[in-house]
């Protein structure tokens, strides 16, 4: 695990906020407690980018930035969200994909901003395997995962070795014996309800005021924020930037954040399953309006194939008639006599007006010989 005392705990905190904005703005689970699920959620390995970009963002009292994203399976992601993503080939794809960061930034902020609203807790434990067995694998991102199972693969070898060389055989920690926290939001307005649940890369966590303003950072979708959604691949990659308050105190402050020990924590695996953070609801009022904002784009883009078509139909109509009426008129201007012949011939017209018949290839050859 990347667990250090050196993570700004303003890192930590957004980290925690964006892993339970993203599933409850497009209505998916916060994490998945069996990674062998075909339709298993899990955060992607965080990658703590601002280590290289704290000197260059150019934000005042910033630059404190970080990358994740989620994995959404196949099919574009229907089968674990409820929200539709933007697909890679949507005719409207750039407009739909702002908006999609618009509304997400705009819900992380809504959340710091609205102090009442989430409840913070950092949960201690004195080892990994025992923040697993209070919670199971949903605390986990695929980095932290991976790591885990690296070091039990290693400890196993080692007591293989051992045990052929009749050593003592050491036993294995999963984790190094080394204490963690784990970071817990809930919602305030909402009967207590879970709202992210993550075992943390830091040592701390600040109050969610402290944050200032959390930025999507999304110019570059290939270094940066990015989504990808077709057949094969549906994933929701975050790049964000965090910009404290001026009032906020530099290395934070536990004063609004509950710090307990994780083993007198109500919560369990058994209560994470059956919350609402576990469900494909839409549980932000943003994710919503921006479903509503892809119907009522829908709606308008049949609507204006529609109006299209039929303008296409009128033009055929018209054109059809106009030449319709053109061949009348001229007909009606024919006139074939026997001291006249003026306007446009229409010799099957004048086989019928005068009962004669077509010259055959017989009579041709009569009239030339």
């Amino acid at each position: 695990m990347s667990s250090s005392s050196e993570v700004p705990p303003e890192i930590s905190t957004a980290h925690l906020l964006l892993r339970g904005v993203l599933p409850a703005f497009i209505g998916c689970p916060i994490g998945s407690s069996s990674f062998t699920s075909s339709t298993a959620v899990r955060p992607s390995a965080f990658q703590m980018t601002y280590r290289k970009e704290l000197p260059k963002l150019g934000i005042p009292n910033g630059g404190l930035s970080g990358k994740f994203g989620y994995n959404l399976g196949k099919r574009f992601g229907g089968e674990v969200a409820s929200l539709s993503v933007p697909k890679d080939d949507d005719e409207n794809r750039a407009a739909a994909v702002e908006q999609f960061w618009v509304g997400l930034e705009d819900a992380a902020n809504r959340l710091i901003q609205s102090k009442e609203m989430m409840t913070m807790k950092r949960m201690e434990f004195s080892s990994e395997e025992e923040a697993l067995s209070k919670f199971g694998e949903v605390i986990f991102d695929a980095g932290q995962l991976a790591s885990r199972d690296k070091r039990i693969k290693k400890e196993l070898k080692a007591a293989k070795e051992a045990k052929e060389k009749g050593e003592a055989i050491v036993p294995a920690t999963s984790g190094g014996g080394a204490a963690v926290s784990v970071g817990q939001l809930s919602s305030s307005s909402d009967d207590g309800q879970l709202f992210s649940l993550s075992l943390l890369h830091g040592d701390n966590l600040v109050p969610l005021s402290s944050l200032g303003r959390i930025k999507i950072l999304r110019e570059n979708p290939k270094n940066e924020s990015n989504i990808v959604c077709n057949k094969k691949k549906c994933e929701v990659t975050i790049k964000f930037c965090v910009v404290p308050s001026s009032s906020s105190a530099n290395g934070g402050d536990d004063a609004a954040v509950v710090v307990e020990n994780g083993n007198n924590t109500e919560l369990n695996v058994t209560s994470i399953e059956g919350s609402k953070a576990m469900s494909k609801e839409i549980r932000l009022e943003e994710g919503t309006n921006y479903e509503l904002w892809t119907q009522q784009m829908r709606v308008e883009a049949m609507s204006t194939l529609s109006a299209t078509t039929t303008a296409q139909e009128e033009e055929s109509a018209a054109a059809t008639t106009t030449a319709d009426t053109t061949q009348a008129a001229a007909a009606d201007d024919m006139v074939v006599t026997a001291f006249e012949v003026a306007g446009s011939i229409d010799y099957n017209k004048l086989i019928e007006q005068f009962g004669s018949k077509e010259l055959t290839p017989y009579l041709l050859r009569r009239l030339e010989n």
